[in-house]
């Protein structure tokens, strides 16, 4: 009773205790990227182009697929832990891309315009979280991360990031070394490697620009060391490599190599194998060759049980040129399982019997002529006769030569891959009738007819849109000339209003000079009529002043005869003269003291009040009644 139960608590111990050592290195780098994408927003210029983006979508272009350094098995590991370190924030996108395209964008180099537009148009994102690999050490690799933000209006990059560099120790990451010799470790299946290994190739022949012709084939040769007769390792070989071919010259990077300029793809050309009877075909362009056999037990690793479970396989690329240049090497070790290869492991060595010699009589036989010889006359014959009936009919009419049907095969999707590109080049009308040609050509071949279908279709949309472009034109040309008539009445309009305004503004000013003239006529007017009435205020003054002489003259008798007193008042105040005698009369002036008056009338009744006057420019002034007391005579 106490075994199982001290097994279960050492299993939840197991189970329940700290994560491993891998995960925690994991976690901590991860961490570090996490928070360099939450610390983004603290920028002013990045949080502004963050603020412009319609979505919080982020496009994570992971290591590229034709990166030489790193193994595909490795590379999607580290990608999708790059993945998951993004912020919950953002919608996180995994892009699958090629070094041509991806270092247009990289933060730490010269972003490309072209580049960062074929991107958004591909993709659909506007920021783009980017990772380039340096090799330093076999078990050190160094990830620089940076992060692109476009402008969704102008498709122009707005801003760019480095991240942070991750150094990675692929041991205490848990993952295997890094290297492209026979001593790396790749646990995955054949197809993997090969595919890898294949990528690897084609893509050192691009770098090196020997896919530039597209009428120069990629030769190529799969041989298997042990390819008994129930052993099929060189087809299948030979079928992931074509799978791994097309993956790259398909309609993917297709769009990728219009956007970006490269070259087109040459047609694939599967060689014989070297001990075949058939003639060996000069080698034109770029050959690849690929070989593939069972490791020696030797170069099992720790833990590789080579002869029960698993099985380790060597696989090996070589690629020439032409003209004899050797443009790389690819090896490869590749643990699969062993039930998958169990016919093309090496036999145990058996006794070897020498053979009884034939008997003198005996004539062996003669070897009968080999098929695949009249495979390749025939193949040859139809692909010179330039039809695609001819290649069509071959293919139909020898079922038995499978390679030479396959190679047909290719050619023929070469062709119809050549004339839908072609009908893409031409205008609608003229990629439609090229188009029903090769239809018409490739009449019951439903893989074919969808491909050219396609391309009929787009130039259907193109016609399509060439007319509503048309229709738009025509649109905007009507809309142009209503403009233009509006513009043209209301130009009219705003004329005659200015016309009419002008006149209005002349009658004005005429207005305004006849008013201006008689004002000033009503001004001399004004001024004749001051000058006469100065004229008779001065014969007036004249008149008056001759009057007050002789009044003055009569005055001088009339004051003679007057009594003349003078005003003796001993108040501080002045003397009131009165209108009526008493002292309730109404006061109408003042007398100073020592002023001379004289008295024209007394008050009767003995009532002490004198009415007086005085003399003004030579007349007499009558004054009023005064305080008799206050005057003295």
């Amino acid at each position: 009773m106490r075994s199982p139960f001290v097994a279960f608590l050492i299993v939840a111990g197991v189970l329940l205790g700290p994560p491993p050592a891998e995960a925690q290195y994991a976690q901590g780098w991860q961490a570090s990227i996490e928070r360099w994408l939450y610390g983004l927003e603290s920028r002013t210029a990045t949080a502004a182009c963050i603020d412009r983006l319609k979505n919080r979508a982020i496009t994570f272009i992971g290591i590229a697929e034709d990166e030489p350094r790193i193994g595909s098995g490795r590379r999607r590991d580290l990608n999708s832990l790059i993945v998951d370190a993004i912020p919950g924030k953002y919608t996180p996108r995994l892009g699958r891309a090629y070094r041509q395209m991806v270092e247009g964008i990289l933060p730490q180099r010269a972003g490309a315009v072209g580049s960062a537009e074929a991107l958004q148009n591909f993709f659909g994102s506007d920021m783009f979280l980017t990772v380039e690999p340096e090799r330093r050490l076999p078990e050190i690799l160094r990830l620089y991360l940076g992060l692109t933000i476009l402008d969704p209006e102008t498709g122009q990059i707005c801003a760019t990031e480095t991240g942070p560099t991750l150094t990675l120790d692929l041991n205490r990451l848990g993952t295997a070394e890094l290297a492209d010799t026979f001593s790396s470790r790749e646990f995955y299946d054949v197809d993997g490697a090969l595919r890898e290994a294949s990528l690897k190739a084609i893509a050192r022949l691009q770098q090196h620009q020997l896919l530039k012709d597209p009428t120069v084939p990629l030769a190529y040769r799969v041989t298997a060391d042990a390819d008994g007769a129930d052993c099929r390792l060189s087809d299948s070989i030979d079928d992931t490599f074509n799978s791994a071919y097309t993956e790259l010259s398909g309609d993917r990077q297709r769009r990728i190599n219009e956007t970006i300029g490269a070259t087109s793809w040459p047609l694939l050309r599967r060689l014989p194998p070297e001990n075949a009877a058939a003639a060996q075909p000069p080698i034109e362009g770029v050959f690849l060759q690929i070989d593939v056999a069972p490791a020696p037990d030797d170069r099992l690793g720790a833990g590789e049980d080579g002869t029960t479970n698993s099985a380790v396989l060597k696989l090996d690329v070589s690629v020439q040129h032409s003209n004899g240049a050797n443009v790389g090497r690819y090896g490869y070790r590749v643990v699969v399982p062993r039930s998958e290869v169990a016919n093309c492991l090496p036999k145990l060595a058996e006794a070897v019997v020498a053979p009884e010699p034939l008997p003198e009589e005996i004539v062996p036989p003669v070897p009968e002529p080999d098929p695949a010889a009249a495979c390749a006359a025939g193949l040859d014959a139809a692909r010179a006769g330039g039809s695609v009936a001819m290649i069509r009919a071959f293919v139909a009419a020898n079922s038995a030569c499978a390679e030479e049907r396959r190679l047909a095969d290719l050619l023929l999707d070469s062709i119809a891959a050549s004339c839908a590109a072609e009908a893409d080049t031409l205008s609608p009308a003229q990629a439609t009738a090229r188009l029903d040609v090769c239809l018409a050509e490739f009449s019951g071949s439903v893989r074919h007819e969808i491909g050219l279908k396609a391309a009929r279709d787009r130039a259907t949309l193109r016609e399509r849109s060439a007319a509503a472009e048309a229709e738009r034109q025509k649109r905007e040309a009507a809309l142009r000339d209503q403009l233009e008539a509006d513009y043209r009445a209301r130009l009219e309009e705003i004329e005659s209003r200015l016309e009419r305004e002008r006149r209005e503004r002349e009658a004005a000013e005429i207005r305004a000079a006849e008013a201006r003239a008689e004002a000033e006529r009503q001004a001399a007017e004004a001024r004749a009529e001051a000058d006469h009435r100065a004229d008779e205020a001065r014969a007036e003054a004249e008149r008056r002043a001759a009057e007050a002489r002789a009044n003055a003259s009569r005055g001088s008798s009339i004051a003679d005869d007057l009594r003349r007193c003078v005003v003796a008042d001993p108040s501080p105040t002045p003397l009131n003269v009165r209108a009526s005698p008493g002292n309730t009369g109404k006061v109408i002036g003042t007398l100073k003291d020592g002023h001379v008056v004289f008295v024209l009338r007394e008050y009767p009744g003995g009532k002490p009040w004198a009415y007086v006057a005085d003399t003004v420019g030579g007349g007499t002034r009558e004054l009023g009644w005064v305080y008799r007391p206050y005057i003295r005579c």
